[in-house]
């Protein structure tokens, strides 16, 4: 595997994530726009690696206003695709507004995408021309592979998705330990938990002290569970005791 590409590859990837959790590029603050314009020229110098240093110093010449215009126009065919490919994402935006973008130059090939599964099927249709950001986010979902992009399963938040190994569900900890029932009812289960074994313990201690003289019943308890520390079997022996024999207690 060429290992430049692949970083270009996640490079592209995790902008294409930032951009669909953002709201609308143009009403960012000025200084979350100049982060994102760094990040956009560093991607594109990744992306065209290959090609002529004319072409990677032209890119990194380019002004802010064209770097902005080429993240909307990013932005905006992401906020268009989103919702049909993964319909529980929720995207900062609830009507969209398309904007208009000048033909440079051939960069990538135009597709329609859909999903089975989480495989993304990809059908060409025509020759990309509009932008070196619109190339990017064609060449990132065009390849036939599992879809990079997905919804977290809990917030609906768009998040990176694995190339490989099992699918990426949860954009965090908090919402994996929300939608995850073992994670979200742990304590419950963990009271269960405790709830059976005290049970549990307390039927051995029974069929343990049964038809055993008082005095050595404490050592007929030990026999039966050794692994309980001192206090522990004392008080598992007093109610065992109160069990059988409700009138008496332990003095």
């Amino acid at each position: 595997m060429d290992t430049s590409a692949s970083a270009a590859d996640s490079d592209v990837q995790m902008l294409a994530v930032e951009l669909a959790n953002l709201p609308p590029v143009s009403t960012l603050e000025p200084e979350q726009r100049a982060r994102l314009i760094e990040r956009f020229r560093d991607t594109a110098v990744a992306f065209i690696g290959p090609a002529p240093e004319v072409v990677i110093a032209y890119e990194r010449g380019r002004s802010a206003e064209q770097v902005i215009a080429e993240l909307e126009t990013m932005q905006t065919e992401i906020f268009k695709l989103l919702p049909a490919l993964l319909p529980n994402a929720r995207l900062a935006v609830s009507t969209l507004t398309p904007i208009p973008s000048e033909p440079r130059r051939p960069l990538a090939f135009q597709a329609r995408f859909s999903l089975e599964g989480r495989r993304l099927r990809t059908e060409l249709v025509g020759v990309r021309t509009d932008s070196l950001g619109l190339a990017m986010l064609d060449d990132l979902l065009r390849r036939p592979r599992r879809i990079p992009l997905w919804a977290c399963d809990q917030c609906g938040a768009v998040i990176p998705q694995r190339a490989r190994g099992r699918p990426a569900r949860f954009c965090s900890l908090r919402c994996k330990t929300r939608g995850i029932p073992s994670a979200k009812r742990r304590s419950e289960y963990v009271a269960a938990h405790r709830q059976r074994r005290r049970e549990g313990d307390l039927a051995i201690a029974g069929d343990a002290i049964r038809d055993v003289p008082v005095p050595r019943q404490y050592l007929a308890l030990k026999g039966a569970l050794p692994s309980r520390p001192r206090k522990a079997l004392l008080h598992l022996l007093r109610v065992a005791r109160g069990q059988s024999h409700p009138d008496r207690r332990l003095s």
